[in-house]
């Protein structure tokens, strides 16, 4: 163990880098085969939170023995609030662009590459931590490369209409930009919560599928709540472009227009461009996305069926 302050810290870092490596290495089978996203900044959000964690620990057990014994706590509640708000502000700086996703390759792909990262590190007759983290480094680079090839390979494949139930509620197309056209036809109105469907049927679908996260456009052709609720639930989960959304002149309920309202700041504060059309014009509004299509998948309410 080094004992001036230099190589403490030199040490701390180089065993955090090879955890981070070895548990990146372990997890990417798991995240990708349930569709889930990778983020750039998963090294530094890992390596800030274990200090923030303790300090907010150290406070919150300060301030709970202070009051046990009865003593003053106002700097104690003030520095706790000040520490809360810019581990508040640091969440807050959080960016779906900052996440990237991998389509579900086969098994020996899927497994091969960080199997063979922990047979290296177990039978190679690495001793240094420096060798460790260079095979490691080494694997995750070779499999980054390989899952983003298959994924591209995903893409420009040819691949026909995946059917799941005889009555389509959600078309959804891709095109050469790897970013998907989507057109709810009412598949939001038939689930009582559309954010579930957003996160846990959707997204890991498409995910898995093609690889890629990125809507181009989001096209509405009906209007309601649940409508409201899920193109808000996909703006929030997904990078999007640009929604297209119809006119409406009927009356809806205050439970659709406070979603309606939710939609528009959610739209505001990501800065997605709302665009408004006539209902005739929705359908047609697909064929001017800004980016040619070339694929086409639809998803089905396995439910109808």
């Amino acid at each position: 163990m080094p004992k001036n302050k230099a190589s403490k810290i030199v040490y701390y870092v180089s065993d955090f880098i090879q955890a981070q490596l070895v548990v990146t290495l372990a997890s990417m089978p798991i995240i990708i085969g349930w569709g889930l996203s990778f983020s750039w900044v998963a090294f530094i959000g890992n390596f800030i939170f274990a200090p923030f964690l303790l300090i907010f620990l150290l406070l919150a057990s300060l301030l709970f023995f202070a009051q046990l014994m009865q003593l003053p706590t106002a700097w104690l509640v003030a520095v706790c609030n000040f520490f809360v708000g810019c581990w508040q502000w640091l969440l807050a700086q959080g960016s779906c662009e900052w996440l990237f996703e991998f389509a579900q390759p086969p098994g020996w792909l899927l497994y091969g590459l960080p199997l063979g990262a922990f047979v290296c590190m177990r039978y190679g007759g690495l001793r240094t931590r420096s060798e460790r983290i260079a095979v490691l480094t080494f694997f995750l680079g070779v499999s980054l490369m390989g899952f983003e090839l298959y994924s591209r390979y995903q893409r420009l494949m040819s691949v026909d209409s995946v059917v799941l139930s005889p009555s389509p509620l959600l078309d959804v197309r891709w095109n050469d930009s790897a970013r998907l056209v989507v057109v709810d036809n009412g598949f939001f109105s038939k689930y009582g919560s559309p954010e579930n469907v957003v996160a846990y049927e959707l997204k890991p679908f498409w995910i898995k599928r093609i690889g890629t996260a990125h809507i181009a456009t989001v096209v509405m052709t009906k209007v309601g709540q649940r409508a409201f609720v899920g193109v808000r639930a996909l703006c929030s989960s997904f990078l999007v472009d640009e929604v297209v959304m119809p006119f409406f002149n009927h009356t809806l309920s205050k439970s659709a227009w406070r979603a309606f309202f939710d939609l528009k700041r959610v739209l505001a504060d990501k800065h997605i461009t709302l665009t408004r059309v006539p209902l005739s014009q929705c359908s047609a509004a697909v064929l001017l996305a800004k980016h040619s299509e070339k694929r086409c998948y639809k998803y089905f309410d396995t439910a109808a069926g």
